[in-house]
């Protein structure tokens, strides 16, 4: 138990040490700061972003982007998984990681863009074992980011779903 415990600390430091570098280096990105009106002229202009858990580094929960009066759907996807946690956006895509390792992004009208199966070594069996994601990932500077339960961390592209590359902790 306490071996599982300092790999999710040793991931969890790790990412937060991710936001903050790339929260740094990406903040021309995140939405300026502006009077309301100015912050949703912005917003409508150059696309809506929500990079991570709370929408930016600051973890505000707060977006410039202005809503109708009236709501009304405008399409859904069927993940066909386990969604713990919410989604991100870099303003052209949503970036959805599901339970079981799942990634896929999602173009702004619900079309997928790509999707990518993310794995956490082999089980007694031999046969791979899917990775559980249960944390929220992270998307700034053309990388999304997703740490796993078993202590990793990865960077994915986020055009294609690439790995740009991947941290162990063990």
């Amino acid at each position: 138990m306490k071996r599982i415990r300092t790999i999710r600390n040793a991931t969890l430091l790790l990412c937060a040490a991710l936001l903050m570098r790339c929260g740094s280096e990406d903040k021309a990105q995140d939405p300026p700061k502006e009077s309301p009106p100015q912050q949703a002229a912005t917003a409508a202009a150059e696309g809506a972003t929500w990079r991570t858990y709370h929408g930016d580094t600051a973890l505000s929960g707060v977006t410039a982007a202005t809503l109708p009066d009236e709501l009304e759907m405008l399409w859904r996807y069927r993940a066909d998984e386990k969604i713990y946690n919410p989604p991100v956006s870099d303003g052209t895509r949503w970036y959805v990681a599901t339970l079981h390792g799942r990634v896929f992004a999602l173009d702004l009208e619900g079309g997928e863009s790509w999707e990518k199966q993310l794995w956490a070594g082999e089980g007694p069996d031999g046969k791979p074992r899917k990775a559980t994601i249960d944390a929220p990932p992270a998307c700034f500077g053309g990388t999304l980011y997703i740490g796993t339960a078993r202590g990793s961390a990865i960077a994915l592209d986020t055009t294609n779903g690439a790995v740009r590359w991947e941290v162990e902790t063990e």
